[in-house]
């Protein structure tokens, strides 16, 4: 296992489930741990969002990630990671990460 963060890059028209799901799938394969959103510089394709997911040690337990508009209520049971500001379907989102 690499104490390195892995840096993952979405594209800007990525829906927030999209998102989700893909991070959940590497999460539950890595002993990792998303701990950043951001909007990442537009380039030749557009506009984009990194994702960064840190290491944790193996056999840590840690709860479904979940992100949400920041707008909508909390999930219930879930407590707030952070908030962050990336794209979603190429518009500018507030969204809210919970475990």
């Amino acid at each position: 296992m690499a104490d390195e963060p892995d840096e993952i890059e979405y594209p800007g028209s990525a829906t927030l489930d999209d998102i989700q799901n893909d991070l959940v799938v590497k999460e539950s394969n890595r002993s990792e741990n998303l701990t950043k959103l951001e909007m990442l510089p537009d380039d030749d394709s557009g506009h984009r969002t990194g994702a960064t997911l840190t290491p944790v040690p193996f056999g840590t337990e840690f709860g479904r990630l979940v992100l949400v508009k920041a707008s909508d209520a909390a999930p219930e049971g879930k407590d707030l990671l952070f908030n962050a500001t990336i794209w979603v379907e190429n518009e500018q989102t507030d969204v809210a990460a919970y475990r």
